[in-house]
């Protein structure tokens, strides 16, 4: 009996390093499709001093971008193993993730107003 239970432990144990693997690949994989989506946006436009931006603007790139990185640290750490280390991290990641929604909220009226200020037809439809 003891022998099936550590053989469907070890199978456990395989599927659950499996899964950690696919979602902290997956995780890096998000990471660097935001990185690659947003050059010619936003990075090159302040590097070139092309567009004014708005403090908010980079207050919100700054929140959503320590989101995602912090993402795909923490998948990361769970596939290492590193839980407890994963589980202090968590709580600086749920004080994120509480200001992400205000956040959004914020620069959506604030997009929406500097539409309607050029002129936009329908200012709050993006």
């Amino acid at each position: 009996m003891q022998h099936n239970a550590d053989a469907n432990e070890g199978k456990a144990r395989a599927k659950a390093d499996r899964q950690g693997h696919f979602f902290a690949r997956t995780a890096w994989i998000m990471l660097a499709l935001v990185l690659a989506s947003f050059p010619l946006t936003y990075f090159w436009p302040v590097i070139s001093d092309s567009t004014q931006f708005r403090a908010l603007r980079h207050l919100h790139g700054a929140l959503f971008f320590v989101w995602i990185a912090l993402y795909a640290w923490q998948a990361q750490l769970v596939a290492a193993r590193k839980v407890a280390r994963h589980m202090e991290i968590g709580l600086f990641g749920f004080a994120v993730s509480g200001a992400m929604v205000p956040m959004g909220w914020w620069m959506a009226q604030a997009a929406g107003l500097e539409r309607s200020a050029k002129g936009a037809a329908r200012p709050w439809e993006s």
